[in-house]
């Protein structure tokens, strides 16, 4: 054998010896806290005359961040707890994390994925479907950050305001060099975790990831009325016709 050809097999050597390492690493840290950020779309209202409340949004969203806490089979995402300098700020974040409002929890062992919110004066325990999502895997990828992440599609049924039947169709990018099925919100599922995730209003991106934050204890939410999806929905539509007449 070439000392040509036994460079080139201890280079391989060392290569697997790296990614062995850095495997091992991530096995032994599988606990952490991840970052994400909402940027909403331009075109989130339609009409022109709430155009305002579309800009005020987006203005709102870069003072917002979403905090995901995990470790092998739990997590928690929640809005990352602030003290703002005025009313106005306070406001602006309330508006800008509508939608997302409450603690996410998430048990993979035993298939758990409830939200704990507040809504008309109560505080609920909502009882989502796990998986929240069925996705289609592509082949195709792209790079965020250093990662490289690969493509998975679903879509999500709705009702507009006129009773309309719609899909939003969710876009998520995630990475196998992070074997984790976390994500932002309720999506999750995928072998691996989510750094970007669009929906038909807003994309959430990572901003940061710290492993090994081991201070951080997940635990379930106990307070509140326990109910399904579908009941709570159907209660809040309940409480958006008593506030229209």
């Amino acid at each position: 054998m070439t000392n040509k050809e036994l460079t080139k097999i201890y280079k391989m050597k060392a290569l697997l010896l790296i990614i062995f390492i850095s495997n091992f690493c991530f096995s032994q840290n599988k606990s952490g806290t991840i970052f994400y950020k909402k940027q909403t779309k331009d075109k989130i209202f339609e009409k022109k005359s709430n155009k305002d409340i579309n800009d005020m949004i987006i203005t709102a969203d870069k003072s917002v961040t979403y905090i995901l806490h995990f470790n092998d089979s739990l997590s928690i995402f929640e809005k990352e707890k602030k003290i703002f300098k005025d009313r106005k700020s306070l406001l602006l974040s309330k508006l800008s994390s509508a939608g997302y409002s409450g603690i996410i929890y998430r048990n993979s062992l035993n298939k758990t994925l409830l939200r704990q919110k507040e809504r008309g004066g109560e505080t609920f325990i909502i009882n989502y479907p796990f998986p929240f999502l069925n996705w289609e895997l592509k082949n195709e990828t792209k790079k965020i950050g250093n990662y490289l992440c690969y493509k998975a599609i679903s879509k999500r049924q709705y009702k507009n305001s006129k009773g309309q039947l719609k899909y939003d169709i969710i876009i998520g990018w995630y990475s196998q060099d992070i074997p984790l099925s976390y994500g932002p919100y309720v999506f999750g599922g995928l072998p691996g975790l989510i750094l970007e995730l669009e929906t038909e209003r807003e994309i959430f991106q990572v901003t940061k990831i710290k492993l090994n934050n081991s201070n951080f204890k997940i635990t379930e939410p106990k307070k509140g009325i326990k109910i399904s999806l579908k009941k709570y929905d159907s209660i809040v539509k309940g409480l958006i016709k008593k506030i229209l007449k």
